[in-house]
């Protein structure tokens, strides 16, 4: 009984599904955010406060500007604002030359094909623009599924995103993991009920990770082991 109960225990556990994060975890495109971000708060006439946009990363382009709708007063819908937002994102994002594929990213992929069902969950784009971008980069392929914040409620770092990823994979959230480079993402992937690894080069925001929950913490994703 004891050892059929184990049994059971390890296949509830087991990983069967991962699920990748887009940016600043798979993609090199912070840099084009924080032009982007420097772009759009320049056309509103919104204030550049630290102790405000630290909390962004991650974070999904809904809940961005809403905190910038209640703590500045920025006027207009949220989803008009959102495409706004996203259309100072894409003026640089398609620009040649300026994404790359984060450090090991490839190397990873090609281990972990034909072996686990392979996601993406991203708070910041569409899933048509997500898919564009992976082909781009030549990535496209290596995924079953690309759910994008915008088909959720909320985005990260409420739970959505995550749990939305599962039921599109048929699997249960407890079987996936979550790949995440900000807290935000840790704390999405957590609330479903994922095992999350933390995947950042900077050993500060890597010890951040690591608080928010994350279960492993890695420089890169060359170094992550399964």
């Amino acid at each position: 009984m004891m050892e059929g109960q184990t049994k059971r225990e390890t296949e509830k556990q087991r990983i069967n599904a991962i699920i990748f994060d887009l940016d600043g975890l798979l993609i090199d495109s912070e840099p084009v955010w924080n032009d982007a971000y420097v772009k759009f708060i320049s056309v509103k006439g919104l204030p550049d406060e630290p102790a405000v946009s630290s909390h962004f990363r991650g974070m999904g382009i809904k809940e961005i500007v809403g905190i910038w709708k209640k703590e500045y007063g920025l006027e207009g819908e949220i989803d008009q604002l959102a495409a706004e937002y996203r259309s100072c994102l894409y003026g640089l994002i398609l620009e040649p030359g300026r994404l790359k594929l984060m450090d090991g990213a490839t190397v990873l992929l090609e281990k972990l094909k034909g072996k686990y069902v392979l996601g993406v969950a991203t708070s910041g784009h569409r899933d048509e623009m997500a898919r564009k971008i992976l082909g781009l980069l030549g990535v496209e392929n290596y995924f079953d599924q690309i759910i994008s914040g915008d088909d959720v409620t909320h985005g990260k770092p409420a739970p959505d995103v995550y749990l939305e990823s599962a039921r599109k994979i048929a699997q249960r959230p407890i079987n996936c993991l979550a790949l995440e480079d900000s807290v935000n993402g840790v704390l999405s992937g957590k609330a479903s009920g994922m095992k999350v690894i933390g995947v950042n080069a900077d050993e500060k925001l890597r010890q951040q990770l690591q608080e928010a929950g994350a279960d492993e913490v890695y420089s890169t994703l060359g170094d992550v082991r399964l």
